[in-house]
């Protein structure tokens, strides 16, 4: 004899969806009616364990649950779109436990149409990562050539380059001349924008935001958190870089490790432990496009207009915005790696101290990027 459980979760409040009202029923082969079979409520768990059918015995057949979420949703005030929701199912082994799991959210999009959009996202977010990791880290690399030669007393150094079958020559001025200027602002900002569709998409509507074991919480409640923090963490990190400390390099360093580990810490309980993963990605990915946008970006700005009206330019406005150009490299490695850690439960978020773990990474990704700055 077959025996039928299922298990439902609101992905919409991160919890099981308990008191939901199930019915069991079994298609009539002789004129396809509906024999209903059972009925019965789900748990605080969101379950039902088995459904109670007396002296029935499931046969081989097709059968339907119908899940009453209507009801459910009206007493949390919800307005939902399917008051009813209907799996219809085949059982071809009368021997045999079937579960049938169902995840509920009163406004979530089609499955097909969530695969490709986060397909689609993830797509076009990793190649826009790589066109901004890319342009940084070779301006980097370029920059540090011309240090070597100005250390050596070279005024008017030049950098030669062989790529793809062309030599290519780069002078550095300190002003921009008449020829056209090429920007590199749209890779920061496009990556940014694809990054805040992907956690939309897979954290905030993909159900994995909230874990119960963690925080009994509301996913909207954790959305808010998680949102507010990002901000947080831009607003202190350019309080911090436009203070006195900042002339410390090491002191610097040391702050922002510590405060970074306390977010890590704080977000370990609160969210999952995937979500706080990313989460500290994606204030690395802020900050390093609010650097460019809002404090390299218009700093260039500046230097050009004083240019162009004949005025002299201001050099600290140079200074200060290769800094954050110097941070963002920093910031790039361990960002990197927390969007890959999904694919590592067991050695990054799954741990009891995922936090602690990350904290060691972070270090490890800013040592990296010191090497890689150097090479």
């Amino acid at each position: 004899m077959s025996t039928i459980s299922t298990h439902i979760l609101d992905v919409s409040r991160g919890r099981p969806a308990s008191g939901v009202q199930v019915s069991l029923e079994m298609r009539n082969v002789n004129d396809e009616s509906w024999l209903p079979l059972s009925q019965a409520w789900t748990d605080e768990d969101g379950r039902v364990k088995l459904f109670i059918l007396s002296s029935l015995n499931l046969d081989v057949g097709i059968y339907r649950l119908t899940f009453d979420v209507g009801a459910y949703f009206s007493l949390l005030n919800v307005k939902c779109f399917y008051p009813q929701v209907s799996v219809t199912f085949m059982i071809d082994d009368a021997a045999q436990h079937y579960h049938v799991p169902l995840l509920l959210s009163p406004f979530t999009i089609d499955p097909t149409v969530s695969e490709w959009l986060n397909l689609l996202t993830r797509w076009f977010h990793v190649f826009a990562g790589i066109l901004w990791i890319g342009t940084t880290y070779f301006f980097t690399w370029l920059d540090g050539r011309f240090t070597e030669a100005e250390s050596k007393g070279e005024k008017e150094a030049e950098v030669w380059m062989v790529h793809s079958g062309g030599f290519y020559v780069v002078e550095k001025q300190k002003r921009p001349g008449p020829h056209e200027l090429h920007w590199f602002k749209w890779e920061a900002a496009l990556t940014w924008i694809s990054g805040a569709m992907l956690l939309t998409l897979v954290y905030y509507m993909g159900g994995v935001l909230v874990d119960r074991d963690v925080m009994d919480i509301s996913v909207g409640t954790a959305t808010a958190i998680g949102v507010g923090v990002i901000i947080v963490s831009w607003i202190v990190y350019d309080l911090l870089a436009q203070s006195p400390l900042v002339k410390n390099q090491a002191l610097f360093a040391i702050v922002s490790y510590a405060l970074i580990v306390g977010v890590a810490y704080g977000l370990s309980r609160v969210l999952s432990g995937r979500a706080m993963y990313i989460h500290v990605g994606a204030i690395f990915g802020t900050i390093m496009a609010a650097n460019v946008w809002m404090r390299i970006l218009p700093a260039q700005r500046k230097m050009i207009a004083a240019t162009s009206e004949g005025r002299t330019v201001d050099e600290a406005l140079g200074v200060r915005a290769k800094l954050r150009s110097k941070h963002n490299t920093f910031m790039v490695v361990p960002l990197v790696f927390t969007m890959i850690s999904n694919h590592f439960p067991a050695a990054t978020y799954g741990d009891r101290y995922n936090w602690a773990r990350l904290a060691g990474l972070i270090l490890l990704g800013w040592i990296a990027a010191k090497i890689i700055r150097r090479a």
